[in-house]
């Protein structure tokens, strides 16, 4: 059987573009070959890279990249790479307007760098149908090009011509035209893979700015990739989110083709483990401990497994009732709402022991909280230790299961009704149920 290539379709999004060196080292590692690429903006320098097949590159440059190799920018509005800008100061507005002056960032960096590492006679030796998109500001349309329409030596020009954002970075000037990113007229441009009359696409959308047109996906097969988790400002060039941006491109997409089964986590499903842990959910003893939980569950039903499921689901958040394994639903929540890190590749039956571990600290470092006065003296104490606005940050950059303790602990203390603080977290935290319901099930799963 022919193996099947296919048309990659990448999408513009700035600093996101790391994304896509995720999501193309897992298509490498799945063996996934191209016949065209088909880039915009900072997806047509990635699809330079891919073209050249030089993945090793493309991602020591993006693990290390910085706003000053993109732009021209005064060395005291960043530190590390990272942009510190202080509005108190007066200097920073009058830097800032010069920046803005010429329409725009200075992206001479962005030219050198391109020049250095895109090596366009390798990409139209490689045999792929190479493609980009560009505006034109001159008569306001778009420039949908394919390498035979460039001419020789002139493919870097254009890389740089429709990575340049609008207002942000300032217009390439090629061929007597003004050329800005073509995210303006379409930041994903499938619908150009599917008229070049490519049927078998794979789309890496980076929830970049700009026009993003619904893909007729109609006669195609089309596999899209998108981002799990939010990605950031398309101009903070932070290393450290850099590098969690690839990594986030490479789980999301060997999830999509199949490698993990989590709904927002990444892991296999044990089914002994499954089966093991759903059995102790329609414990009528674990159910008689977790019913108060549910919306006004009938004490008659609660012995017949699909009411207890149906009630269940009607707890949960919407991202997580429809799972097929309710159990699993329960465990996400827990994850959820213990802030068990995401982007790790987990073992099921370890990532139940991490969900244990984390619930034990949480409880141990509450431990001492039994009086009023206790409650107190630690807020105070956390109060009196704010000097930054990131000291702020972090007392109020709780778990959602933390957050529950500090209200069972009030609520006790002042004599509520019991769980009502669970309840009323739940408006805020809608995982903090399930939450619940599961460590209780988790407790019978370690009881040795």
């Amino acid at each position: 059987m022919k193996k099947i290539k296919y048309a990659l379709v990448l999408g513009g999004g700035g600093a996101n573009g790391a994304y896509q060196i995720g999501a193309w080292k897992a298509l490498r590692e799945l063996k996934i070959e191209f016949n065209a690429i088909i880039g915009n903006s900072v997806g047509a320098l990635n699809a330079g890279f891919i073209a050249m097949n030089k993945f090793n590159d493309a991602e020591k440059i993006w693990e290390n990249l910085t706003i000053d190799k993109i732009v021209k920018i005064p060395e005291d509005l960043f530190k590390k790479g990272k942009l510190r800008i202080k509005f108190s100061k007066v200097s920073i507005f009058k830097k800032l307007e010069l920046l803005f002056k010429n329409k725009g960032l200075d992206t001479e960096p962005l030219k050198q760098m391109i020049e250095s590492n895109m090596d366009e006679k390798k990409i139209r030796k490689s045999g792929i149908d190479f493609g980009i998109i560009t505006y034109q500001l001159n008569d306001f349309k778009p420039l949908e090009l394919f390498l035979d329409d460039i001419k020789e030596g002139k493919l870097a020009d254009y890389l740089i011509a429709s990575s340049s954002i609008p207002v942000i970075f300032k217009s390439t000037e090629l061929d007597g035209k003004k050329l800005i990113d073509g995210g303006i007229h379409d930041n994903i441009p499938f619908n150009l893979a599917k008229e070049r009359g490519y049927k078998n696409i794979i789309v890496i959308d980076i929830s970049g700015l700009g026009v993003t047109k619904k893909p007729n996906i109609e006669g195609t097969n089309t596999i899209y990739i998108k981002n799990s988790m939010e990605l950031g400002n398309i101009i903070d060039f932070d290393p450290d989110k850099l590098k969690k941006y690839i990594k986030m491109g490479y789980l999301d997409t060997l999830k999509i083709f199949n490698r993990f089964e989590g709904i927002k986590y990444f892991y296999q499903i044990d089914l002994k483990s499954v089966i093991k842990l759903k059995k102790i959910l329609f414990d009528p003893i674990v159910i008689n401990n977790y019913k108060k939980f549910l919306k006004k569950a009938e004490n008659n039903k609660i012995s017949d497994n699909t009411y207890i499921k149906m009630k269940l689901r009607e707890i949960l958040p919407k991202s997580y009732n429809n799972h097929k394994e309710i159990i699993v639903s329960l465990m996400e929540c827990a994850c959820t709402s213990l802030k068990i890190e995401l982007l790790n590749i987990y073992k099921f039956k370890e990532l139940l022991k991490t969900i244990w571990k984390k619930y034990l600290d949480i409880e141990n470092k509450y431990k001492e909280e039994t009086n009023y006065m206790n409650f107190i003296d630690r807020f105070g104490k956390k109060i009196s230790s704010i000097k930054t606005l990131n000291d702020i940050k972090k007392m109020f950059n709780l778990s959602p299961f933390e957050y529950e303790k500090d209200f069972e602990i009030f609520y006790k203390i002042n004599n509520n009704e019991e769980d009502v603080q669970t309840k009323m977290l739940a408006n805020f935290y809608p995982e903090i149920i399930g939450a619940k319901i599961f460590l209780i099930i988790l407790k019978k799963y370690f009881k040795k």
